[in-house]
């Protein structure tokens, strides 16, 4: 036998371990012998006592097989259902711990037609509700996705043609500046060969000069060497005002630079800019299934006026300071069956305390405190009107934070998790997000001097679409 396997209590009693073929909510694992005569027992008779086979209770869910059928303060079995602290009790809890509630209805007839409730129906209705909101969340998120890669591989090729047209743009760049060049370049190098062969034939004619020269020193008569000279100064003559001519003009020998100009460390800024992408973020919006079985039952819900509403007295306590008065003004209910009050006194704090009114711990304010409201499940929402301002509380690091600043005094605030509704004076009841942003506002006639705001739980428990959810 495995060692998950159930085993029978009863033959575990006689120091025999035998393999449970039968579970009772009650009695717990019971073997083939002790199954038969569990049918006969007369307390065993009631429907508290239900049976499923072993091989079947394997199949439900941990959290259903860890659900105790049996006070674990008295060990007897659950009989009646306590509707003010929502908890099933035993016999013996509801003359003691439960000894000043009422409305005690029994378990036995709330659940006899559990297996076939609206409730079952209901969650039933919401899992394929929420199945098919996850399906439609899911297909967009995956359409989505798919779009941005599509996109993203559109970026992607676009980058890669475009460097190919740079590419071509660059080529045809060199082309069109070297052709430029030659253009702007053929006269001046035209104008400096033709200089150059006047110089060369100068060149030329000046060492034929210098070689006649020469010659006519060595072998000429004094006449000849004196008429020589004369026509020898003549010639010289002439070309040296050739070269004076050319180089009077001063065009003649002017120096022509080309130098390549391009700033390569801007480029890449360059391109930047004009090379870019952008990117922009819209809300989707969704049609998501509705909760229409809740939505029909509020339809069928009757109305009531305040008249109607009947109040009865499940506990009260003393929350007084023995070094100094309390100035209760503000409660809210805490997660774990605790209070939270403001003390609008010199104390300036928040109280904590236990459903018993036993003061657990004080949140010391900058100024006296008057709205609260729990926020969430480990803190809470206030108000401070001398500051002009709501903050929220920290329950475990006392940290401040969520500082909300108002023109005028503010007061009652009630939260929903996400928003604060406040009672403020400037403008009402303001509905406002923990970034300060104001969402809707319900003007208030006529001057109330201290306010407080309760948010109406009748609409969905927390669908607060419209502010007529709200009254002062």
């Amino acid at each position: 036998m495995a060692a998950s396997d159930p085993y029978c209590l009863v033959c575990e009693q006689k120091d025999v371990v035998k393999p449970a073929v039968i579970w009772c909510n009650i009695c717990e694992g019971l073997c083939d012998e002790c199954s038969f005569v569990h049918k006969f027992i007369k307390g065993c008779l009631s429907p508290l006592h239900n049976t499923i086979s072993a091989d079947d209770r394997k199949k439900l869910p941990t959290f259903i097989t860890e659900i105790k059928q049996i006070c674990e303060d008295h060990s007897e079995p659950f009989v009646l259902y306590c509707a003010i602290h929502d908890e099933p009790c035993c016999s013996q809890c509801s003359a003691q711990k439960h000894s000043t509630c009422s409305g005690f209805r029994s378990l036995e007839i709330m659940t006899k037609n559990a297996a076939e409730s609206a409730s079952l129906t209901d969650i039933e209705n919401g899992i394929d509700r929420l199945s098919k909101n996850c399906d439609i969340v899911r297909s967009n998120r995956e359409t989505a996705l798919t779009k941005y890669q599509e996109e993203v591989n559109t970026l992607k090729s676009s980058l890669k043609s475009l460097r190919g047209h740079m590419i071509k743009v660059f080529d045809q760049m060199e082309i069109d500046m070297i052709d430029k060049v030659e253009k702007i370049g053929k006269p001046y190098t035209e104008e400096i060969e033709s200089i150059t062969s006047v110089m060369t034939n100068l060149s030329l004619r000046l060492r034929d000069m210098r070689n006649a020269l020469t010659t006519m020193q060595s072998f000429g008569t004094s006449y000849q060497i004196f008429a020589g000279t004369r026509k020898l100064r003549t010639e010289l003559d002439k070309e040296e005002r050739i070269l004076e001519a050319l180089l009077i003009d001063g065009k003649i020998l002017r120096q022509k630079d080309i130098t390549f100009k391009f700033d390569f460390a801007s480029l890449p800024a360059l391109v930047k800019k004009a090379v870019d992408f952008e990117t922009e973020e819209t809300n989707c919006t969704l049609q998501l299934l509705g909760n229409q079985s809740i939505q029909t039952q509020l339809v069928r819900q009757n109305i009531y006026t305040i008249e109607d509403i009947k109040f009865n007295k499940v506990n009260s306590f003393d929350l007084s300071n023995p070094e100094s008065e309390r100035f209760v003004v503000g409660c809210a209910f805490l997660h774990e069956r605790g209070f939270a009050f403001t003390d609008w006194s010199d104390n300036k704090e928040v109280v904590i305390c236990t459903e018993g009114g036993v003061v657990v711990r004080t949140f010391q304010q900058r100024d006296k405190p008057y709205g609260i409201s729990r926020y969430s499940q480990h803190s809470i929402a206030i108000t401070i009107p001398n500051l002009k301002e709501s903050i929220l509380i920290d329950l475990e690091t006392a940290e401040e934070k969520g500082k909300i600043a108002f023109k005028k005094r503010c007061w009652g605030v009630t939260s929903n998790g996400t928003q604060r509704y406040i009672r403020a004076y400037e403008c009402g009841i303001q509905c406002v997000d923990d970034n300060g942003k104001s969402l809707k506002s319900l003007p208030v006639e006529g001057f109330v001097t201290h306010s407080s705001v309760v948010l109406l739980m009748g609409m969905q428990y927390g669908n607060y679409r419209q502010m007529e959810n709200l009254t002062e």
